[in-house]
């Protein structure tokens, strides 16, 4: 178990370069957590609006569709604020997202390392510390790449493509309104 974590954590470069993967990858995580948060929010509030609003127009006097007050009616002008700010948190997402691929060029960055520091390393224990350098370095790399790819893909994606399904519907439900005034 020893000889592992010798392996696993090595000198004071691999323990370093650990650290800082680490570090970024809980940074990373801890902002992708936070939109989660505001997403989740947002689909509820969404989900709310719609639903609510979303029922069976009725008609008119002249048989033109219309809205009844139990339906209510949704106010453009905040659709437009709400899908504003859904794209720059999906914007913030994307950000975040295209920093991840970072990761395994640490891992390599470390890897490289280690072996540079191999070359000129005196003795088996330098060799150890170089070898564990370039492998932790890229073990940890990987790891926080699988961790928070997994992460964007099950919840923050998916919250994402949850709510562009909900305007997607709205703008649907509001253009067969359209439509069937048009019609008559």
């Amino acid at each position: 178990m020893k000889a592992f974590f010798g392996l696993l954590f090595g000198d004071a470069v691999s323990i370093i370069f650990n650290i800082v993967i680490i570090f970024a990858g809980v940074v990373i995580a801890v902002k992708l957590s936070g939109i989660r948060k505001l997403l989740e929010e947002r689909l509820n509030r969404i989900r709310r609006t719609f639903e609510v609003k979303h029922r069976k127009y009725t008609t008119d006097a002249e048989g033109l569709p219309t809205i009844s007050a139990d339906t209510g009616y949704i106010d453009e002008e905040d659709i437009i604020a709400q899908k504003r700010d859904f794209e720059e948190q999906c914007a913030k997402v994307d950000s975040l997202v295209q920093i991840i691929p970072i990761f395994p060029s640490m891992g390599i960055l470390g890897t490289v390392i280690g072996l540079m520091m191999q070359i000129s390393a005196q003795g088996l224990d330098q060799m150890t510390g170089a070898i564990s350098t370039a492998l932790s370095s890229t073990l940890f790399a990987l790891v926080m790449t699988i961790v928070l790819k997994a992460y964007v893909a099950l919840g923050v994606s998916k919250l994402i493509n949850e709510i562009n399904i909900e305007f997607a519907d709205n703008d649907r439900y509001h253009q067969e309104f359209i439509d069937s005034r048009k019609n008559h």
